[in-house]
C-alpha cells in the first residue's frame, strides 16, 4: 500500500510542479524502485490525462517517457498526442516541435503531416504548411483532403495562379466536385478572367454530359446570352429531350428572349413529366396568361388545384387568370358578361383567403365593385337562377366566343 502511495505522490509532483512545460526537468524513471524504468506507467498516465483533457499532465508524462527512453515503438502516438496537447494549451510553437520530432522518426505518417500542416497554418508559416501538404500528396496523390487544404491555403494568400493549378489536379480526380468548380470560378474572377469559360471548357471536353452543358447554359443566361444558351440546350436535346432541368433551362432562355410561345412548348412538356409539382403547373398557367392562352392556362391551374397542395396559392392564381381574361377582352366598359367572370374570380379569391392565402383579402375588396349586383341580374338575366359566361347571350353581347370555354356557373343574386 505504501509503495503505491509513494508512486502517486511522486507522479503528482511531476504533474503539478512545473509551470513552464518546455523547461528541462529530470523526473524519476524508476517509480517503484525495482531497478526498471516504468515506461508502461508513464504512457498509461499520459493516455489517461489526454482522455481527461488534462493536457498539461499529458505533456509532462510524455516528456518523462522521452527522458526515460520509453519512445521505442510509441513514437507515432506519443508525438501526435503531445503535439495536440500543446495546441490545446495554446503553444503552437511547441506543437510544431512535437510534430517535427515525430516526422523525423516516421516521415510518411499522414496523420502527423496533417496535424503539422494545420498547425503551420495557425502559425501563418505558409511555406512550411505547403511543404507538409505537398508531402501528403507525394505519399497519396489522390488525397482530396490535402488538395482541398492546399487550395484553401493558396486562396487565403491570394496565390490564384497556384490555386488554379491545384484545382485542375482536384478536378481531374473528381470532375463534378461542386466546391472545386466553384473555387475555380472564383479564382478565374480574381484573375480578371471570365468564369463562364470554365463551364464552356468542361462541356466542350464532353459534349454528351448533360450536367456540364446545363451549367454552361445557365451561366450564359446569367450573362444575358440567351440565344447561345438556347443553342447549347438544343444540342443537349439530342441526348436527352426529357431531362427536367434541361426543359426548365431552355424555357427560361426563351422567356428571357421574349419568345414565350416557344418557352411554353418546353414548359408544358415539363408539366407532363413533373405533374405533381404545383409550382411547375402554376408557372405554366402564368405563362399562358401572359401570352393570352387563357383556356390552356385555366386547365393547367385546375390541375394544380386537383393536387390539393398549396390550395390557397392555386385558387389565387386562377382568380388572377380570370381577372386577366376580362381585361384582355373588355370593350369600352365592363358589361354583364365581364361581371360574371369577375364573380368567378371573386369566388376564387375568397377560397384562396379561406385556405390561408392572406394576400387575397386586398383583391377581394378591390373586386367587390365589379361583380354582379341584383340590378344586373334583373336587367340582364331575370329568367335565370344561374348562368355561366359561356352562354349564347354573352357571345352575342361580346361579339365573340372569348368566354365560350368558361362553363363555371354563377348563382343569381335576385
Amino acid at each position: 500500500m505504501y509503495r503505491y502511495t509513494k508512486i502517486f505522490l511522486l507522479m503528482f509532483s511531476i504533474l503539478f510542479s512545473y509551470d513552464n512545460y518546455e523547461e528541462v526537468f529530470e523526473p524519476q524513471c524508476d517509480m517503484d524502485f525495482d531497478g526498471e524504468t516504468d515506461c508502461s506507467l508513464f504512457l498509461s498516465f499520459a493516455s489517461t490525462n489526454w482522455k481527461g483533457k488534462d493536457y498539461r499532465g499529458c505533456v509532462d508524462q510524455y516528456k518523462t517517457a522521452i527522458y526515460c527512453g520509453c519512445i521505442n515503438g510509441e513514437e507515432e502516438k506519443m508525438y501526435r498526442y503531445m503535439g495536440r496537447s500543446f495546441i490545446e494549451l495554446g503553444k503552437p510553437d511547441s506543437a510544431s516541435w512535437a510534430f517535427n520530432q515525430g516526422l523525423k522518426t516516421n516521415p510518411n505518417d499522414e496523420v502527423l503531416l496533417e496535424y503539422a500542416a494545420w498547425n503551420a497554418g495557425k502559425l501563418n508559416n505558409i511555406q512550411e504548411q505547403l511543404y507538409f501538404i505537398e508531402r501528403l500528396l507525394e505519399i497519396n496523390p489522390e488525397n482530396v483532403r490535402a488538395l482541398e487544404r492546399m487550395n484553401d491555403t493558396y486562396k487565403k494568400n491570394e496565390m490564384f495562379e497556384e490555386q488554379l493549378r491545384i484545382l485542375e489536379v482536384w478536378l481531374n480526380l473528381d470532375s463534378e466536385n461542386k466546391k472545386a468548380i466553384s473555387e475555380k470560378k472564383i479564382a478565374y474572377g480574381k484573375l480578371g478572367k471570365d468564369e463562364i469559360e470554365i463551364d464552356k471548357e468542361r462541356w466542350n471536353g464532353d459534349k454528351r454530359n448533360i450536367q456540364y452543358g446545363l451549367d454552361y447554359a445557365e451561366g450564359l443566361i446569367e450573362k444575358g446570352n440567351n440565344e447561345l444558351a438556347i443553342e447549347v440546350c438544343n444540342e443537349l436535346m439530342v441526348y436527352d429531350d426529357s431531362n427536367k432541368r434541361l426543359l426548365k433551362v431552355i424555357s427560361n432562355a426563351y422567356i428571357n428572349s421574349y419568345q414565350e410561345s416557344q418557352a411554353l412548348q418546353y414548359l408544358e412538356k415539363l408539366g407532363e413529366l413533373d405533374s405533381k409539382n404545383v409550382n411547375t403547373l402554376l408557372e405554366i398557367a402564368d405563362l399562358c396568361m401572359t401570352i393570352g392562352e387563357f383556356k390552356k392556362g385555366y386547365n393547367w391551374v385546375n390541375k394544380s388545384i386537383a393536387l390539393k397542395i398549396s390550395t390557397g396559392k392555386c385558387y389565387f392564381q386562377r382568380a388572377e387568370l380570370l381577372v386577366a381574361l376580362v381585361e384582355y377582352n373588355i370593350n369600352d366598359e365592363v358589361d354583364f358578361c365581364d361581371r360574371l367572370v369577375y364573380d368567378l374570380a371573386w369566388e376564387d379569391y375568397n377560397t384562396s383567403y379561406d385556405n390561408g392565402y392572406l394576400n387575397a383579402k386586398v383583391y377581394i375588396n378591390q373586386l367587390e365593385n365589379f361583380i354582379t349586383t341584383k340590378g344586373d341580374w334583373f336587367l340582364n338575366a331575370e329568367k335565370f337562377s344561374e348562368l355561366s359566361p359561356s352562354n349564347k347571350e354573352c357571345s352575342n353581347l361580346k361579339g365573340s366566343d372569348c368566354y365560350k370555354w368558361l362553363n363555371r356557373k354563377v348563382i343569381s343574386k335576385r
